[in-house]
């Protein structure tokens, strides 16, 4: 349980809210109040995405996870990388 809440942490913090420009906006975790569609954007890391939707699914949040970013409150962008 404390693992799951630990990644609905982390998911909420490194959301950012959707807008048609795609433009990131920061804010306050209490912007996304209110709001329950969210999108999960891991490129082609289908393997994380799929681990992603099953921690927030098992979070219970009532948010409805969608396929597309067409339609989304929210897009959570995730993906990793190598720095030399």
């Amino acid at each position: 349980m404390k693992r799951a809440m630990a990644i609905v942490l982390v998911v909420l913090l490194s959301l950012s809210i959707h807008a048609k420009s795609f433009d990131v906006e920061y804010g306050k975790l209490s912007d996304l109040k209110g709001l329950k569609k969210v999108f999960v954007d891991t490129g082609a890391d289908m393997k994380s995405r799929e681990r992603i939707l099953k921690e927030i699914e098992k979070a219970k949040l009532g948010l409805e996870l969608l396929d597309s970013a067409e339609g989304a409150e929210i897009i959570l962008n995730f993906g990793g990388g190598k720095e030399t």
